[in-house]
């Protein structure tokens, strides 16, 4: 996996530079090496992976304003792609908060983004149990303290990665908990679920990858109820925690590379 910055922003690049682009967006408080399991499987065989840490994340610069809402790292993610493949559709996969980041930049702008692969990516309300969390602090580092305390915990459980752990070390706490927030105020009344609803309306392509053992019970019935009787397909894995392309990155690779065949055609 090859690292480059592009305007403070860090940049892993697997794969063919002239194939079609595939841009990986991290989940809470993590970075791109949460894909780094993706570059040794089929997928960069047919396309290039470009995986940022967002800014405020990782090894990234914050934005100047500090602006990490969804909405802002949405832009960020449509003025990559057209940066990276000015004049060729991308392909987005999320995880996590970082499906609602993928599925509002394709919303923005459907020419540009052909296809979304939502990895558990948040539907309901209570998926934002991580970030949502920031709702109740006032003060950014006794949040970043508390939550990276927790996952911490989690992680000597074996609940959450070693390596998620020590991304979330690394976040900016101002970047962590503006973000967590917005994702509270966002995902009331099924808002990210209901923005994924909307992709077939624009002509892209959705897939929503998920564990119902990861799901909180709301969730699942969104997916039952909702995601079931929409354009948006569904596969459903019963073998890897929340971090589908750590836990089985083969599988993940194979189910995006099927999702995004007509790109690489």
């Amino acid at each position: 996996m090859r690292k480059e910055f592009d305007g403070g922003v860090l940049l892993r690049r697997s794969g063919p530079a002239s194939a079609p682009k595939v841009i990986c967006v991290h989940g809470f408080a993590d970075d791109g090496a949460a894909f780094a399991g993706l570059a040794g499987t089929a997928l960069t065989a047919r396309f290039e992976l470009v995986a940022p840490d967002l800014p405020g994340f990782g090894a990234s610069h914050p934005f100047a304003d500090d602006a990490a809402t969804i909405s802002a790292f949405a832009d960020h993610i449509v003025d990559l792609a057209a940066r990276i493949s000015p004049s060729r559709p991308v392909a987005l996969i999320g995880h996590s908060i970082g499906a609602a980041i993928a599925i509002e930049a394709a919303l923005r702008r459907p020419r540009a983004i052909a296809h979304v692969m939502s990895i558990e990516g948040n539907l309901t309300e209570e998926d934002a149990y991580f970030s949502g969390r920031a709702a109740g602090y006032r003060d950014p580092a006794a949040f970043k303290r508390d939550f990276v305390a927790d996952i911490e915990r989690m992680s000597a459980e074996q609940l959450t990665p070693l390596r998620y752990v020590e991304a979330a070390r690394r976040a900016r706490a101002k970047s962590m908990w503006r973000l967590g927030r917005d994702a509270a105020e966002k995902g009331r009344n099924d808002g990210f679920g209901e923005a994924l609803l909307l992709l077939s309306s624009t002509g892209v392509s959705g897939l929503y990858l998920w564990g119902r053992r990861n799901a909180p019970a709301a969730t699942a019935r969104f997916v039952d109820e909702r995601l079931a009787a929409s354009k948006v397909r569904v596969r459903e894995y019963t073998q890897s925690g929340h971090w589908k392309m750590i836990d089985d990155p083969d599988a993940t690779g194979r189910l995006a590379g099927e999702a995004f065949a007509r790109l690489a055609a």
